[in-house]
């Protein structure tokens, strides 16, 4: 019998289990009542699989879909999902590399050019993989095994060299298809149900002159249809009411390419605009800030001061007149500043507001 090892978990209790005990039958032993939400755990703050077995003492937690780390565990989890049901609708696509982001996951591949009918193929695999809750199972490999396994995937190959001297070379199995990884994933493609294809387009990797040009998958994934259904819902809401559609749908405003991220407002958008300084300014007077307009160009000298030059200044919009810079305010506190200091002032007057 192995030598038992004792895990601290979030509430502070402490258990002895086997050495090799999944990290999942641990925190059963710990705390039977959620084990359906748990997508991985953490063992000494390193996501690791719930079916990891655990060796040494340490601090063991659990990670649901509530936790940031648990959500782009499901997401990573989903891009393999895709990739796999891409390369099985089309065999000579080459999986670049799919991370997960803040607005869902993307797997980017060297492929032909994608087409709609592509991305319906790929979700009827999605289906049948998610259907058969195929296992995502981990394989720690030397390099020379890994250069084997992915030897007709120069990308996997770059990403294998990258990987530091000394440092665990794994792969994930899903299946028949494998992908170089480190992990951690989801138990199987079961908890893959929501996942949502979000469109496909193509891309040139950044500082990479003259590369060939990729095609990416956006997507995002839930643990649960119901939970897609209601992101889906809240995003087409958002869609509806996106200020951009409207804006130019009701005529308030429109744009140029002539002048990037500045609007041109339109008669009906004067008339919102001054029902808002109005009602601004009613608020305004009612807590007692008085009104002040400072100017437009500041020279260097009072963004050095304020201390925001060492900051904002590659953001900063600057010109040089006589032989002095000069920069459009980012902010409007430095010339506030100014005009408090432009006199001497009593404690009778603080606290002192201006807007």
């Amino acid at each position: 019998m192995s030598e038992p090892v004792t895990l601290t978990f979030p509430d502070g209790r402490s258990l002895p289990v086997e050495s090799g005990t999944p990290a999942e039958d641990a925190l059963r032993a710990w705390e039977p009542g959620h084990a359906g939400e748990w997508l991985a755990a953490l063992l000494d703050g390193r996501p690791i699989d719930l079916r990891r077995p655990i060796e040494s003492s340490g601090h063991l937690a659990p990670l649901s879909f509530a936790d940031r780390a648990g959500r782009e565990i499901l997401q990573h989890s989903a891009a393999h999902l895709v990739a796999k049901a891409l390369v099985e609708a089309v065999p000579e696509a080459l999986p670049t590399v799919g991370p997960p982001t803040d607005e869902g996951f993307f797997y980017d591949f060297d492929v032909r050019p994608l087409t709609p009918e592509d991305l319906d193929r790929v979700r009827a695999n999605m289906r049948k993989s998610v259907a058969a809750r195929e296992a995502f199972v981990r394989h720690e490999v030397t390099r020379a095994e890994a250069e084997r396994r992915f030897a007709t995937n120069p990308y996997k190959l770059r990403y294998l060299r990258d990987i530091p001297p000394g440092e665990p070379v794994s792969y994930y199995a899903t299946g028949d298809w494998a992908d170089l990884c480190r992990g951690p994933h989801v138990p199987d493609t079961g908890w893959l149900a929501g996942t949502h294809l979000l469109g496909f387009s193509a891309i040139t990797p950044e500082g990479r002159e003259g590369a060939t040009t990729l095609q990416r998958i956006r997507g995002v994934g839930f643990p649960t249809e119901a939970a897609l259904k209601e992101f889906l819902r809240l995003r087409s809401e958002a869609e509806a009411r996106d200020h951009r559609a409207l804006g130019q749908k009701l005529e308030l405003f429109t744009f140029f390419d002539e002048s990037p991220g500045f609007p041109a407002i339109l008669p009906n958008g004067i008339v919102v605009f001054r029902e808002l300084e109005r009602f601004v300014r009613e608020h305004l007077a009612e807590a007692g800030y008085g009104e002040i307009r400072t100017p437009l160009l500041w020279a260097q000298s009072v963004y050095e001061t304020s201390g925001h030059w060492a900051h904002y200044q590659d953001n900063m919009f600057l010109t040089v007149v006589d032989d002095r810079t000069f920069g459009w305010k980012p902010m409007n506190c430095p010339g506030s500043m100014l005009i408090f200091r432009s006199r001497a002032r009593s404690y009778r007057e603080l606290p002192l507001r201006y807007a």
